[in-house]
C-alpha cells in the first residue's frame, strides 16, 4: 500500500512539473503568435485598404480620360474657328433642351424612349459633368454643349441654345482593359441616380442595388471615396468606392475578407499544428527528464527521512551526480559515525566524555557543512574582497553562503534553513548543488531562475514543513551596479565611503511556505568604493542587547578598519554580551567593491 502511495505521490508530481512547464510554454507560444498574426492582418488590412484605393483612383482617372476621348478628337492640322485644338466627334443622337428637358430630337429619334426619364432626370444634375447611362443593354455618354460646338459636331449651323450630344460606347470593354482583378473581386458602376450602370460579377444586379443600403447612402453621399465593411450571405465583405471624375457614376470594387487573410488563415492553421506535435514530444522528453533528475532526489530524500527516525540499520544508496552523489557519501558516513555513537554512548556516563563525543560531531558537522560552501574569488580580481565567517550551533543546522566571480559578475549568496539536524542539512545541500549549477556551472548565471528552482524544489519536498530566508546579491563590475535579491531574510548594511551606513530593506515572503512567491528587488550604483555586510538572523535574535541599532553603530565605528580584521573584530564584540550557549548557527560576509578604473590597482 505504500509503494501504491509512493507512485501516486510522484506522478502527481512529475504530472504537476510538467503540466506547469507545458502550461507555461504553451501560453507564451500562443501569446507571441496571436500578437504576431493580430499584426500582420492588420498590416494586410492597411496594405488592402491602400491599395484598392489607389487602384480605384487610377481606374477612375483613365475612364474619365477614355470618357474625355469619345466626344474629343485630337487635330494636328489646324485650330478651329472656336479658338480649340481639338474636334468634336461626331455625335449618334443629338437633342436640343430647353428648361432643362428634352424639347426636340434633332436627328434620328433616340431608341427606346421609355428610358428617356433617365436622361430628364440626369439632365438636372448634370451642368459640366458628363452623363453616363444605359438603355436596351447598351451605354451611352451624354454632353451638354452650346449650338456652336454642336454645329461644329454635325457639320451644319444649328439653332441657339443647348443641346445634348449622345455617345454611344462600349463600356465592359473599357473596364476589362482597365481593370485585372474582376475574376477575384466584385465590380460595377452606379450612377448618382441609382441605375446600374455596368456589372463585372454576375451576383450583382438592379435588385441587388436597390436593396444594398450601403450603396444608396454612399451615392447619395458628396463624398468622392471611401470604403465600408457589411456581410454578404452571411461572409464578411470589404467594399470600397471612387467618384469617376466629370461624371455621373461612382465605381464599386468588392471582395469577400477570407480572401484578403487566406494566406494569414493558413500560416495560422499550420503554426497551431505544429505547436500541437511539438508539445506532445516535449511531454514525452520532459517524462525521461523528470525521472533522470528526481530519482536521486527522491531517494536521498527517504533515507533522510528514514536517518532522522533513527533509522541507521540500511545503507544510504549512493547514486545521483555533482553535490547530490557528494551527500549521500556524507550521509552514509555519517550513518556510520551515528551507529559508532550510539553503541559507544550506551557505555559512556561520565559526561566529560559525552561532552567530547558531541564536540567531535560538531567537527564533522562544520566540516560536512564546509563542504556545502564554495568560495571562488580568484586573486587578480582586485576590485572586489570578501571576507567571511561561519560559526556552527551545537549541531547541524542550516546557515550557509557562497560566493563566486568570473571578473564581469559577483554573485554572494547567505541563507538560513529552518530546523536542525539532517532535514536541514540536506536542504542546505540542495542550496549549495543549485548554486553550482546556475552560477558556477553556468555561462552566465540567473537569479531569479535559481530562486524559483528553490522555491519548487521546497514546495515539492517540504511540503510546506521546511523553509528558508535568502539574501542573493549580483555585482555588475562593469556598470558599477549592485542587485539584491530578498526572500523573507534580515536586511542587508551598506557601508558608504563617508561612513554612512544604510539599511536595504525588502518586503518579500521566505521559500518554501504556502504563499506565493514574492521575491524583494533592490538596485544601486556606486561611484565610490563601499561595503555591503550580509549575515543570519543569529546575529540579532541571540544577543541580548544586540539588536539593528546597534549593530548599525558598530558597522559605522568599523568602516575604516581593514577588511580581514572587520569581521573578527565585530564578531568579538558581539560575544562580549553572550553568556548562554549558542544553539543557532551564525554567518558574517562582507563584500567591499569599487568601481574598476585599473583592474591591477590594490584594493583599498
Amino acid at each position: 500500500m505504500r509503494k501504491l502511495v509512493s507512485f501516486i505521490k510522484d506522478i502527481s508530481i512529475r504530472f504537476s512539473l510538467n503540466m506547469t512547464i507545458l502550461i507555461s510554454l504553451v501560453s507564451a507560444t500562443m501569446l507571441c503568435g496571436y500578437l504576431v498574426y493580430d499584426y500582420a492582418k492588420n498590416q494586410k488590412l492597411e496594405d488592402t485598404w491602400a491599395i484598392y484605393f489607389l487602384n480605384l483612383e487610377q481606374i477612375s482617372q483613365r475612364l474619365s480620360k477614355e470618357f474625355q476621348k469619345v466626344y474629343e478628337l485630337k487635330s494636328n492640322s489646324q485650330k478651329s474657328f472656336l479658338t480649340r485644338d481639338v474636334v468634336i466627334s461626331q455625335p449618334d443622337y443629338l437633342a436640343r433642351i430647353k428648361d432643362e428637358s428634352i424639347s426636340k430630337w434633332v436627328n434620328d429619334p433616340f431608341p427606346g424612349k421609355l428610358e428617356l426619364p433617365i436622361l430628364t432626370k440626369g439632365l438636372k444634375n448634370l451642368r459640366s459633368e458628363r452623363l453616363i447611362f444605359r438603355t436596351n443593354g447598351k451605354s451611352y455618354l451624354g454632353i451638354i454643349t452650346s449650338h456652336n460646338e454642336a454645329s461644329l459636331s454635325v457639320g451644319k449651323r444649328l439653332k441657339s441654345g443647348k443641346y445634348l450630344l449622345i455617345y454611344r460606347m462600349n463600356l465592359s470593354k473599357m473596364i476589362k482593359q482597365l481593370y485585372q482583378s474582376i475574376e477575384t473581386s466584385r465590380v460595377y458602376i452606379v450612377s448618382r441616380s441609382g441605375q446600374l450602370v455596368y456589372s463585372g460579377h454576375k451576383t450583382i444586379d438592379r435588385s441587388y442595388v436597390q436593396k444594398a443600403e450601403n450603396i444608396r447612402l454612399f451615392i447619395a453621399s458628396p463624398v468622392n471615396q471611401g470604403q465600408f465593411e457589411f456581410k454578404h450571405n452571411n461572409e464578411d465583405m470589404y467594399g470600397f468606392f471612387q467618384k469617376i471624375p466629370g461624371t455621373n457614376l461612382v465605381l464599386f470594387t468588392e471582395l469577400y475578407r477570407k480572401h484578403v487573410l487566406r494566406r494569414l488563415d493558413q500560416g495560422k492553421d499550420q503554426y497551431l499544428t505544429y505547436l500541437i506535435v511539438i508539445t506532445a514530444f516535449t511531454m514525452i522528453i520532459l517524462q525521461f527528464i523528470f525521472s533522470y533528475l528526481f530519482s536521486p532526489i527522491k531517494s536521498l530524500s527517504l533515507d533522510a527521512v528514514r536517518l532522522a527516525n533513527g533509522d541507521f540499520r540500511q545503507a544510504v544508496v549512493v547514486n545521483g551526480f555533482g553535490e547530490l552523489r557528494s551527500l549521500a557519501k556524507s550521509f552514509d558516513t555519517m550513518r556510520q559515525r551515528l551507529i559508532n555513537r550510539d553503541s559507544e554512548l550506551a557505555d559512556l556516563h561520565d559526561e566529560k566524555l559525552i561532552k567530547e563525543r558531541i564536540e567531535i560531531e560538531l567537527k564533522v558537522a562544520k566540516q560536512l557543512q564546509d563542504n556545502f560552501m564554495h568560495k571562488i574569488l580568484p586573486s587578480e580580481f582586485n576590485f572586489i574582497a570578501i571576507n567571511e565567517l561561519y560559526q556552527p550551533a551545537n549541531e547541524i543546522a542550516g546557515d550557509w553562503f557562497s560566493y563566486f566571480s568570473n571578473g564581469e559578475e559577483t554573485y554572494a549568496v547567505v541563507a538560513d534553513v529552518s530546523g536542525h539536524g539532517i532535514g536541514s542539512a540536506l536542504f542546505t545541500s540542495i542550496l549549495s548543488s543549485l548554486f553550482v549549477e546556475h552560477f558556477i556551472g553556468a555561462e552566465k548565471g540567473s537569479c531569479s531562475d535559481f530562486i524559483i528552482q528553490i522555491q519548487k524544489i521546497f514546495n515539492t519536498i517540504g511540503k510546506g514543513k521546511i523553509h528558508a530566508t535568502l539574501t542573493l546579491i549580483k555585482v555588475l563590475h562593469q556598470d558599477n551596479e549592485v542587485r539584491l535579491y530578498n526572500c523573507g531574510h534580515v536586511p542587508t548594511f551598506v557601508i558608504h565611503k563617508d561612513k554612512t551606513v544604510k539599511p536595504i530593506v525588502c518586503p518579500s515572503n521566505p521559500l518554501g511556505l504556502d504563499l506565493p512567491l514574492s521575491v524583494g528587488k533592490k538596485r544601486f550604483f556606486y561611484k565610490d568604493p563601499c561595503r555591503i555586510f550580509l549575515y543570519t538572523d543569529c546575529l540579532l535574535e541571540k544577543h541580548p542587547k544586540f539588536r539593528s541599532k546597534q549593530l548599525r553603530q558598530v558597522l559605522k565605528e568599523q568602516a575604516d578598519v581593514p577588511a580581514s580584521n572587520f569581521i573578527p573584530k565585530l564578531y568579538r564584540k558581539w560575544q562580549q554580551g553572550i553568556t548562554d550557549e549558542i544553539d543557532d548557527d551564525l554567518c558574517m560576509m562582507l563584500i567591499d567593491v569599487k568601481p574598476i578604473k585599473n583592474k591591477f590597482e590594490p584594493m583599498e
